[in-house]
């Protein structure tokens, strides 16, 4: 729910959420959502040809978690029916279960 919004320059605006969070708008044609804020989270879109945006920036902003992760999107496409193998997860025979204890051990957020 918006508790609030400002009006920026260069046909920015921002809208404060419930919760702390922040939306960031640009208005080209429309007003089209570029980026937000939330519990020490950013998040950037680039605009896009079409409704969708054509790459996302996300970037923890904390000293305990460092993320910095950048994704292009292609070939989307809306409202169309899924096949229902589209939510199979073929498992390899060979796979190790695999504790949570031992995930943190062997990755980034293992004590150190």
């Amino acid at each position: 729910m918006a508790t609030g919004g400002r009006l920026h320059a260069n046909g920015w605006a921002s809208i404060d959420l419930q919760g702390g969070a922040r939306l960031y708008l640009r208005r080209t044609s429309q007003w089209e959502i570029r980026a937000a804020r939330r519990d020490g989270w950013q998040i950037e879109y680039t605009s896009g040809q079409s409704r969708f945006p054509e790459s996302v920036h996300l970037v923890a902003d904390s000293q305990k978690i460092q993320v910095d992760l950048s994704a292009g999107l292609s070939q989307l496409e809306a409202n169309v029916d899924l096949r229902p193998d589209a939510f199979r997860v073929d498992v390899p025979s060979d796979v190790r279960p695999l504790t949570l204890d031992e995930l943190r051990e062997s990755g980034p957020l293992r004590a150190r």
